[in-house]
């Protein structure tokens, strides 16, 4: 693999059992952690990364779970029909687009508007107060 400015990048074969054996990059850190200010970087970025994109993402797949959920409650739909109008809705700021509300003819006008609601509700949960967190 391709040696990248600030360490490189090195094949590793991660075996799956019952699966084909994935070869994923590994960054090697190693030769360019010659300084302290170089490892604090690098551990900065670590912790930012943990503590910032792994909370968007996690709190993304908790509000997708949900909208699949609400989904459910409301209408019984086929997994990949469910995932797609809970994608389209998310995609649009929790509502489902005109264009693409053809799509979903089986579903009633007032199903379609819970759903939005509830998926909506799931993506912007009520806060729990003013400086809770």
């Amino acid at each position: 693999m391709e040696d990248c400015p600030s360490g490189t990048f090195e094949p590793v074969v991660v075996p799956r059992r019952g699966y084909l054996p994935t070869l994923i990059p590994y960054f090697s850190a190693g030769p360019v952690l010659n300084s302290q200010s170089e490892s604090s970087n690098l551990y900065d970025r670590v912790a930012d990364t943990i503590r910032v994109d792994f909370k968007e993402e996690l709190d993304f797949l908790i509000g997708y779970d949900s909208a699949i959920s609400a989904i459910r409650q409301i209408i019984d739909m086929p997994n990949r029909r469910a995932s797609l109008l809970a994608n389209l809705c998310l995609q649009n700021g929790g509502r489902l687009s005109a264009k693409k509300r053809p799509q979903f003819s089986e579903v009633s006008d007032d199903e379609i508007r819970r759903i939005e609601e509830a998926i909506s509700a799931s993506v912007h949960p009520p806060s729990e107060g003013v400086g809770s967190h």
